[in-house]
């Protein structure tokens, strides 16, 4: 078990397309009612962790931005954060855990845009001017950018997290946890998750 000694916070800035509203026409009274719209399967979003720390200059613990957004195996922070509670791909040097994937945009670095495909409710998350909320996202995590230790429990069964199978049953993607206070807020266009998004069965939000 590797405690993670680099940046672990993002926060996002997020570009939704807008649903386009439907009609439909009652048949025999020449009236049109608007149809609820239909819900995205997923909306995309990049971190940016400006509320992060008063000032917005540094990541967790003082480091440099960009700062990482670490993808929870389940909807609450662990603390300290090891290498066993995130799906994240990272890569060791010496003493320190570098997260390869996604980073917030800041400065010269685009971010790394994720895809949220519903959330959740767990721990309640702050940032630092008071604004809190329990709403998690959870968000596909492609095969490449999962950690060998994450990517070897979805291969063999032993998970919490949501596992996504392709028809050759080998693992094309997995669901992992961040909180939506530093990724896309609430998203209401959003559905219920799925049985395979929200194996553990979290209520959701």
């Amino acid at each position: 078990m590797s405690e993670i000694l680099a940046p672990r916070h993002l926060t996002i800035k997020h570009v939704i397309a807008p649903l386009a509203a439907t009609a439909l026409l009652l048949s025999g009274c020449g009236e049109s009612k608007p149809a609820s719209s239909p819900k995205a399967e997923s909306v995309t979003v990049v971190p940016n962790f400006s509320k992060l720390t008063k000032g917005g200059v540094s990541c967790e613990q003082g480091y440099p931005r960009p700062c990482y957004q670490p993808l929870y195996k389940s909807p609450k922070e662990e603390r300290p954060l090891t290498t066993n509670d995130i799906v994240n791909a990272y890569t060791v040097s010496g003493n320190t855990v570098h997260v390869n994937w996604p980073y917030e945009a800041y400065g010269n670095h685009r971010g790394n845009p994720v895809s949220v495909v519903c959330q959740v409710k767990g721990e309640l998350i702050s940032n630092a001017y008071g604004q809190s909320t329990k709403v998690w996202d959870v968000i596909k995590v492609p095969v490449t950018e999962i950690n060998s230790q994450a990517l070897s429990e979805a291969e063999s069964g032993n998970h919490s997290f949501g596992v996504e199978i392709n028809s050759q049953r080998k693992v094309e993607a997995v669901f992992a946890y961040a909180s939506s206070i530093w990724l896309g807020g609430r998203l209401n266009q959003l559905g219920t998750c799925s049985q395979t998004e929200n194996p553990s069965g979290y209520p959701n939000a």
